[in-house]
């Protein structure tokens, strides 16, 4: 049961907001996905045609290799390489 601003409940909660609070909203913040912290790799098809992916390649289909960095950070900077890679 809340109190006015000097019952004892309302400190209470107000305490376990302030130390729970923070630990709560990062909690969910790093459960959402964010396309922003997506990761890109370039692979070479068994046809020579160099693409950005989104999806790590496994090394699995050996029709598709993995070329340039391990990984990078955003797509834009993975089309550059492209460029840069598969002339």
């Amino acid at each position: 049961m809340l109190y006015d601003h000097q019952g004892q409940e309302y400190w209470r909660l107000n305490q376990t907001f302030h130390v729970f609070g923070p630990v709560l909203i990062g909690a969910l913040l790093l459960a959402l996905p964010d396309v922003a912290l997506a990761n890109w790799w370039i692979v070479r098809a068994s046809d020579k045609q160099c693409l950005v992916v989104d999806l790590e390649p496994t090394g699995k289909d050996e029709s598709v290799s993995r070329i340039g960095r391990m990984v990078y950070p955003t797509r834009e900077e993975a089309e550059a390489e492209v460029n840069r890679l598969c002339k």
